[in-house]
């Protein structure tokens, strides 16, 4: 049994070792070790993989060396559909995920949207999507797989508590407007409320108009929520600081290309009215640069649970294939000069709640069952006083 042993070993050994034709690194003096390496693969390796396959391979493993949990390579279907929603629409089902109880679950679904003309309701599990189940998948993941081509047709497997077994429900990708500001109302006539989900690339001109109209309507105070806003575009989220106050700094940005601080321009235009921001732990990034540039700088009273922490600048950079790599090129600190990497901000009136709450109420913002926006609206009518 040990000469067998020893006879595989040598065999292999053998195998390995002798290859008298892999002269490659003496032949390209000229070419470094990754142009080395991808040649002999491209020459030598049994299944003649395609230069394409090398390079991406070969991209993913640079960027997992730069050990940046916000360095990511981006295909080129993922770069096209990240620039549509850039531009304000995405191809999708019309629904917002997010885990609750470690259970993926649709938290809204837009009106008369794919999702909803399907069947698919708020508080349905998802068990499946396509033939992949969630088990261990991410709400990134899950929402990739929901995207595709408008018309093409994607098969969800829902659970619910009251159904004994799963439903496969098919549901036709449809395009969908992204707006950022995604609800406008005036409570009382005296207090106005806009929800900021995002900031893509019209996010500023969408906040002017919201600004315009409840301005119009005569308000004495504004409630900003930017609950579950994870960030976007920061020239859109420092054009919008300009509109609600007129001096003073917005961020710090530093990184080894810049070192910069931008400020207030005196360009405002609802600088005086009280205001309430909302913000919870899905506050991330861009929405808490707004918010803590609008708290340091007296602008507002912040309201509701500690944010995320994300205080780093990303940059998406276009490769000749149509994919991008993102990384991270400079960080922030907040106008007082707080690093909230991985702390968030933390509210000055905080209302806790659990989880569960958190996603269902913050997803469907109605009077009746947000305890936040409730508290919010009462705290705004005594500071009208």
């Amino acid at each position: 049994m040990n000469n067998k042993f020893l006879a595989i070993g040598l065999v292999a050994s053998a195998l390995i070792t002798t290859s008298p034709h892999l002269g490659i690194a003496q032949q390209n003096n000229n070419v470094g070790p990754l142009g080395q390496a991808s040649i002999i693969m491209d020459r030598y390796h049994i299944s003649s993989p395609k230069r394409p396959q090398l390079e991406t391979g070969a991209i993913k493993g640079m960027i997992e060396a730069l050990n940046d949990p916000y360095a990511r390579y981006i295909s080129p279907e993922g770069y096209q559909q990240i620039k549509a929603r850039e531009r304000g629409i995405s191809v999708g089902i019309g629904a917002t995920l997010g885990y609750i109880d470690g259970i993926l679950t649709v938290i809204s679904i837009i009106p008369n949207g794919p999702a909803e003309k399907s069947g698919i309701a708020p508080l349905d599990a998802i068990e499946q999507i396509g033939r992949k189940s969630t088990l261990g998948m991410s709400v990134d993941e899950a929402n990739s797989l929901m995207q595709g081509q408008p018309h093409t047709k994607i098969t969800i497997r829902i659970r619910r508590p009251y159904i004994a077994k799963p439903v496969d429900l098919s549901v036709i990708r449809k395009a969908i407007a992204n707006r950022s500001v995604t609800d406008i109302q005036v409570f009382y006539h005296t207090i106005g409320y806009i929800r900021l989900s995002r900031f893509t690339h019209t996010a500023a001109k969408e906040m002017q108009d919201a600004l315009i109209h409840v301005n119009q309507s005569g308000i004495r105070a504004l409630i900003l929520d930017l609950r579950n806003n994870g960030g976007g575009d920061l020239e859109q989220t420092i054009a919008i600081a300009k509109q609600l106050f007129h001096e003073g700094p917005i961020i710090h940005i530093k990184g080894p290309k810049t070192n910069t601080t931008i400020s207030a321009n005196k360009t405002a235009i609802f600088a005086v009215k009280p205001m309430i921001v909302l913000i919870n732990k899905s506050s991330a990034s861009a929405s808490e640069v707004l918010a803590a540039a609008l708290a340091e700088n007296k602008r507002a009273i912040l309201m509701g649970q500690q944010s995320f922490g994300k205080s780093s600048v990303q940059r998406v950079f276009p490769l000749a294939d149509g994919s991008a790599i993102v990384m991270t090129v400079a960080g922030y600190l907040t106008p007082s000069g707080k690093q909230i990497e991985g702390v968030g901000i933390t509210p000055s009136i905080i209302v806790p709640l659990q989880d569960r709450e958190l996603l269902i109420n913050a997803f469907n913002y109605n009077y009746v069952t947000d305890a936040i926006l409730q508290k919010a609206i009462d705290h705004a009518l005594l500071m009208t006083q």
